[in-house]
């Protein structure tokens, strides 16, 4: 556990600008490669979208494009548990968004096989 302190110290640091429960969530869930999603990012606004919760555009993307989420219960259920914490409203705004995600993605598969 210490270990881990240690990182969360590190990551409080790097990213002093993110929400504490925000961070430690991030941190247990993704540990290192939780800077792949939050990349760039200097505020909570250059995160994304804002699904409700403490969901994220920026998440969303990570779990699409790097741990096969397809599906809205892919993010909310299987891939976390943010399910118990977004809205009614703002699961159907992610499942309007993934769906977007998922129809772009078919597009540029298909665009490259012909």
């Amino acid at each position: 556990m210490q270990n881990f302190d240690v990182f969360l110290d590190q990551m409080r640091k790097q990213y002093p600008w993110l929400d504490d429960d925000m961070l430690q969530d991030y941190c247990r869930n993704y540990g290192t490669r939780m800077t792949m999603h939050i990349g760039t990012a200097n505020s909570m606004s250059d995160l994304g979208k804002y699904f409700s919760g403490d969901l994220f555009q920026r998440e969303v993307n990570y779990l699409i494009q790097n741990e096969w989420a397809k599906q809205v219960d892919d993010i909310l259920w299987r891939r976390s548990k943010k399910g118990l914490v977004v809205t009614e409203q703002g699961a159907t705004q992610l499942k309007e968004y993934v769906a977007i995600q998922n129809n772009a993605s078919t597009h540029k598969k298909s665009s490259v096989a012909n």
